[in-house]
């Protein structure tokens, strides 16, 4: 991770550019170096985006990402609950949208991503209106 984040950075200063991150997973809280990587981006002023899932976020942890430069958390729903929790994980629906307040509370901008299919296309309106109303901010 140091040498492609290092090679990254190299050419970006060549072409003055500051680079941008998105961290994918699961959950890339849980790689056993991802908070060696955060003081990477950290030391070197490289903001980030994680996209992840709900389930080991709390406002502690919320925090040490907007100060390690996160500047966007994405999760997913990709249903109303029954469709969602089939989907993901038992609990994870009403999980996501508690998780909204606890990254912006941390001045994170909180992102939903619906990945739309037959089994969820339905619910869409739904899904827009609930992440509305829990103030997601993307």
């Amino acid at each position: 991770m140091q040498s492609v984040f290092e090679n990254c950075l190299e050419m970006c200063n060549q072409y003055n550019r500051l680079p941008y991150f998105y961290l994918i997973g699961g959950d890339p809280i849980l790689h056993p170096d991802f908070w060696k990587l955060l003081n990477l981006f950290k030391e070197n002023g490289v903001p980030f985006t994680i996209l992840g899932n709900p389930f080991h976020l709390n406002d502690t942890v919320c925090r040490q990402l907007k100060e390690m430069g996160c500047e966007k958390y994405q999760m997913s729903l990709d249903g109303m609950e029954k469709t969602h929790d089939w989907f993901r994980k038992p609990g994870s629906f009403h999980c996501t949208l508690e998780k909204i307040q606890c990254i912006k509370k941390a001045g994170i901008r909180s992102v939903i991503m619906t990945t739309v299919s037959g089994t969820n296309i339905s619910e869409i309106p739904d899904i827009i209106d609930t992440v509305v109303k829990h103030k997601a901010d993307v």
